[in-house]
């Protein structure tokens, strides 16, 4: 569960998204500039580390380790200010990419066969017939507007994800609890070995949190006949499709920005938010609203 009102799934006819365009705030080309000139002016430093008076201790070392660092934040910092002027542009044939002014892609909603989500890059990509992909930053404006034009302009993706049925979270939410469990249980084992109590003690502490929070987290989804199976690490919940009320897809501000969640509404009065899934939660909203939606449910 979590907090927030719950919200109601709408998905409007494929013929909305008619002229409309959608660009990324001046807030990004501003961060750009700054990373840009912060990290490329560490990079330079870094690598004038050798060169410098009063030479550091093992400067070859330094700029070894440092300058591949910055060089990386200072190319991605780069990418992004020459993106600074990002543009999408949907119509009711299609949807057009301007990554910058001069130049531009058109792919009609017809030749898009896939939607994959890269929850932890902020981004959605669409990929067409011949394999090209067009990026959707969750920095575009009204990107939850243009998330809903994509889905409903292209029911022949929503038609294949009705048919899915398992869904999992991302490897690295399935995985966290598990190796810590394994680190905190190695550090309880070490400590016993030498007589350490406090370092025994605060390792079986740990491990024990670990092996809560394994028990409490959600790790895979069955979209079923009879209602949503949540599997957790050591139980499961069946919710029966009587007992649903709705079913939405929205964004829930996060740390690191917006998070595409499932929000599954209970009849009851509560909800069920479910995100980083594996599959994509545009798949699984799809697949959950088929099922609650389906006739004698």
């Amino acid at each position: 569960m979590s907090d927030g009102p719950p919200a109601p799934s709408s998905l409007a006819s494929s013929a909305q998204g008619s002229g409309q365009a959608f660009h990324l705030p001046r807030s990004v080309g501003v961060t750009a500039l700054i990373g840009l000139v912060l990290f490329g002016s560490v990079l330079v430093l870094a690598l004038a580390v050798p060169f410098l008076p009063g030479r550091a201790k093992y400067p070859w070392i330094v700029m070894i380790m440092c300058a591949p660092v910055f060089a990386v934040f200072a190319s991605m910092s780069w990418t992004m200010w020459r993106r600074r002027n990002e543009e999408v542009l949907t119509s009711a044939s299609g949807i057009t990419w301007c990554p910058r002014p001069d130049r531009r892609r058109a792919t009609p909603w017809s030749e898009v066969v896939a939607i994959r989500e890269y929850p932890f890059r902020q981004r959605l990509e669409l990929t067409d017939r011949s394999g090209q992909h067009v990026p959707l930053e969750y920095q575009l404006t009204n990107f939850a507007r243009l998330r809903e034009i994509v889905r409903s302009n292209t029911p022949h993706l929503r038609e294949r994800h009705a048919l899915m049925r398992a869904f999992r979270r991302h490897a690295f939410l399935r995985c966290q609890n598990p190796v810590a469990a394994l680190i905190f249980s190695g550090l309880a084992i070490v400590a016993a070995v030498q007589h350490e109590i406090l370092a025994g003690a605060v390792g079986l502490g740990l491990l024990v949190f670990a092996a809560v929070a394994y028990g409490r987290e959600l790790r895979s989804m069955d979209v079923g006949p009879r209602g949503l199976v949540l599997r957790r690490g050591f139980r499961s919940r069946v919710i029966p499709w009587h007992e649903v009320a709705g079913v939405a897809l929205l964004d829930v501000p996060g740390r690191a920005g917006p998070v595409q969640t499932v929000r599954v509404v209970l009849g009851e009065g509560g909800w069920i938010d479910i995100n980083m899934v594996a599959e994509g939660t545009i798949a699984l909203c799809d697949a959950v609203e088929a099922g609650w939606r389906e006739p004698g449910k």
